[in-house]
């Protein structure tokens, strides 16, 4: 902090002659707060006659200083808004996570923040993108030189501002150092976020730069013009000499949720996201951001259709999350919830569907024992490729297209065939859903499903006679 130095006459008489010693002091623009890199000189000036009392050329000698850098962690700010809404997902999805990271200090410094989860339920670890420490990169920070204040209208003139009724929102601001036209103050360029602080805060954009070099002095000083400020109301934001104005700036993180640790039961995880200065001290964590991890989920739906003489059943869809399938694959035809009628020798064709709803689902098996009176009918199962043999679903239910591996028949003796995903023994039907589904893999036969993604299973029986 600096306080004021006045101008000091210091008088010495000695052998009848006066000599007038002037120390002229820094400016009172520099009363509190003063941004790094500012250049402070003090100027002595000694007044002084001959002999015979005529006055001599004033001899004046100058000493400066350049401010320091004062560290300070940056602040951090969960940004919800702009951030994925809900903050829920299941294993395996990513979320964004926002953040405002503003500066703290008296200037330029290259900040980090450090993210990890900080606290778990029923959850194990995420991946973040960028890695922690994720580089928040330079932020810029100077100081007010001249007081000021912004007004603005409010409503469709938020951010159209005048300082002290002069039109322009010019700031005045230290020197950032012997070089001008740089084009920047601090870090400070067009186009950045900034946030004025007088205890309260004002966010505006930066739209100008005007970069003087040297020392600074009232009658010297660079510019800062910025707009598009929040909006105060019609009233006016007042800053004082050596109020702070900070660069801000917003990082976004993506996270890769991890794996539950139990079944059945949601997860959630806390993100810490800490600021610091490359290689200085930490600041206050955030912890806002709670993700909630939704443990896997499926629905499954069971259809039929007589294949020997068509009936028209019923569509359960009123209400419910399904309704009637219709497959334009081999011999075509609707398949029904309910309402479906057989005789004695008719052949009949199930559907089994498989939806994802969340979580990460794998390895999908499906067993389906064969009813009483019925007869399995030989290499009729099929495990359908929605966008090879074409089945559509009616009302507000949505079929997937890049579900499962195709159509394929199966062995019927239980054997186990490169590429099939199902097969019937002991009275069974087995099948293997989903994407990448093969019995020949004896770990994970089953497949996986997409968010919302189906698999559709087909087979054939005949009623006994």
């Amino acid at each position: 902090m600096k306080t004021q130095t006045g101008n000091a006459v210091l008088r010495f008489f000695k052998a009848g002659v006066a000599i007038v010693l002037l120390v002229c002091g820094a400016q009172s623009a520099l009363a509190a707060g003063t941004a790094a890199n500012t250049i402070l000189e003090n100027t002595v000036t000694v007044n002084f006659e001959n002999a015979g009392g005529l006055a001599m050329t004033a001899v004046t000698a100058t000493a400066s200083i350049t401010v320091n850098l004062v560290e300070a962690a940056p602040s951090v700010a969960f940004n919800a808004a702009a951030s994925t809404s809900p903050l829920e997902g299941a294993e395996g999805d990513v979320i964004t996570l926002v953040y405002d990271v503003t500066s703290n200090a008296n200037g330029e410094d290259d900040y980090e923040l450090v993210v990890a989860d900080s606290s778990t339920s029923n959850y194990g670890t995420s991946t973040f993108s960028p890695v922690s420490p994720v580089s928040v990169g330079i932020l810029g920070a100077t100081t007010v030189a001249e007081a000021f204040s912004i007004l603005n209208t409010g409503g469709s003139g938020a951010g159209e501002c005048t300082v002290n009724g002069t039109g322009t929102c010019e700031i005045q601001v230290p020197n950032d150092g012997p070089i001008g036209s740089e084009g920047d103050i601090n870090s400070l360029a067009a186009g950045d976020t900034v946030v004025l602080n007088n205890g309260s805060t004002l966010t505006c954009t930066v739209v100008s730069v005007t970069d003087v070099a040297g020392a600074t002095s009232a009658a010297s000083l660079s510019t800062l013009e910025v707009d598009s400020c929040e909006d105060t109301g019609g009233g006016a934001f007042a800053l004082a000499i050596g109020d702070d104005i900070f660069e801000s700036k917003q990082i976004t993180i993506s996270t890769t949720l991890g794996n539950l640790t139990a079944a059945n039961v949601d997860g959630s995880t806390t993100i810490s996201v800490t600021p610091q200065p490359v290689g200085g001290s930490a600041g206050t964590p955030d912890t806002n951001a709670t993700i909630t991890i939704k443990a896997p989920s499926v629905s499954v739906f069971k259809l039929v259709r007589n294949v020997t003489t068509p009936v028209a059943g019923t569509d359960p869809g009123a209400g419910a999350d399904i309704a009637i399938l219709t497959y334009d694959g081999t011999g075509g035809g609707t398949f029904y919830a309910n309402g479906v009628t057989a005789a004695p020798g008719d052949v009949l064709e199930y559907a089994v569907i498989v939806r994802r709803d969340l979580g990460n689902v794998k390895d999908i098996r499906i067993t389906d024992p064969l009813q009483i009176f019925t007869t399995y009918q030989a290499a009729s199962i099929n495990v359908l490729d929605a966008e090879a043999t074409g089945f559509t679903c009616s009302n507000t239910w949505t079929c997937d297209v890049t579900v499962t591996d195709g159509t394929v028949d199966a062995a019927d003796d239980g054997s186990t065939t490169a590429g099939d995903t199902g097969f019937f023994s002991g009275g069974t039907i087995t099948a293997y859903g989903g994407s990448g589904a093969d019995e020949t893999d004896g770990t994970n036969p089953g497949g996986t499903l997409g968010n919302g993604e189906v698999s559709v299973i087909t087979y054939r029986v005949t009623v006994d006679n």
